[in-house]
């Protein structure tokens, strides 16, 4: 029997729909400083830590925990790396800061903190700005302060972040009025073309006197959730449409850490593995999982592969986890009692 050793480590390779990010910078921050003091320095390794759990978490009540409070204050001990920087056009200074992602991964189930994969559904940003010009798309295209700001708040919460392609297509559905005036046509029309079941909708609007109001609305595949915007900066408009889309899709896919004595551990079945490709692209994905400990390959029966999982997910979680991968379809619940047998996707014979 092989035996795959499972480290808790940042990447986990899942395909949501027809798009996923995997995170690469989960366990990085960056924190403007006055200035390179060792006082400076602490504090802010203390916030780049914060902003971290954050993102691994997706739930900002984590900070409140008081072993998350030991954690932060022991920031110095989980930094691996280090650098100070100065933005192209911007005289302020900048400290980017990188975790042990193994011990802070550790330290938070210990913590009993949610974890939220690195795997990460893609929200379809439709942001329609309006100034005295008119209305206009907030998109990839748009040259300006706004769209890095909006990039920045989503990215700190890591979250994904995709726009329209805006091309003949889109705007035969797709419009300024259209998205301001809440149609559900534009909903529609992202679903049917991108896959993407996550969809923010901003309607902002800046007064002359710089104030900032509108409206964020949300919505996947189960709710819609809206939210009205009166705040005096841009970036508290952006983090606060951000942190919207973090909390609802946490809530969804976030994994609580379980502690038990059960050494037997789940099985998880997949049908249809024939070649070596498919059988090395599995255990790569698996190797990725954060909240998966161990994989043991228990046994080999005609052509399903059974692993022996340890790990400190219930088997709901694994399995929403699990699902998040296009590869691995669920098969139907009369044959898939324990929500873990799952079918390869390439393979297109019958089930056994």
């Amino acid at each position: 029997m092989n035996r795959f050793y499972l480290t808790f480590c940042l990447l986990l390779f899942v395909s949501c729909n027809a798009m996923a990010d995997v995170l690469v910078d989960l366990y990085e921050s960056e924190i403007w400083v006055p200035d390179r003091t060792d006082v400076t320095f602490n504090k802010a390794i203390e916030k780049g830590l914060s902003k971290v759990i954050v993102k691994l978490s997706g739930d900002k009540a984590v900070l409140e925990l008081p072993k998350i409070i030991q954690l932060t204050n022991s920031a110095r001990s989980l930094l691996v790396r280090y650098g100070y920087s100065e933005k192209e056009g911007n005289e302020k200074l900048f400290l980017k800061v990188e975790f042990d992602k193994d011990e802070v991964l550790k330290k938070l189930v210990a913590a009993g903190a949610p974890i939220w994969t690195a795997n990460r559904s893609p929200v379809m940003a439709l942001l329609v700005f309006q100034d005295q010009f008119g209305r206009t798309f907030l998109d990839s295209e748009s040259v300006n302060d706004l769209r890095i700001e909006l990039e920045e708040a989503f990215s700190e919460r890591g979250v994904p972040l995709r726009y329209p392609l805006l091309d003949l297509t889109d705007y035969a559905v797709l419009s300024v009025d259209s998205v301001w005036d809440k149609n559900k046509e534009p909903f529609q029309h992202v679903i049917d073309r991108y896959g993407i079941e996550d969809i923010l909708v901003g309607r902002l609007s800046q007064l002359s006197s710089g104030q900032w109001i509108g409206e964020w609305i949300y919505q996947d595949d189960e709710k819609e959730i809206s939210r009205f915007i009166d705040l005096v900066d841009s970036r508290g408009m952006f983090a606060t449409g951000a942190d919207l889309v973090a909390e609802a899709m946490a809530s969804r896919f976030s994994v609580k850490s379980l502690h038990g004595d059960d050494s037997t551990g789940p099985i998880l079945r997949v049908v249809g593995i024939e070649g070596f490709g498919d059988y090395m692209s599995l255990v790569s994905w698996l190797e990725r999982v954060e909240v998966i400990e161990y994989a043991n390959l228990d046994r080999i029966v005609d052509n399903v592969m059974e692993f022996r999982l340890t790990s400190v997910a219930s088997i709901t979680d694994l399995s929403k986890i699990i699902n998040l991968n296009s590869d691995l379809i669920p098969l139907s619940s009369e044959d898939n009692f324990d929500r873990l047998t799952f079918k390869w996707r390439s393979w297109s014979q019958e089930s056994p």
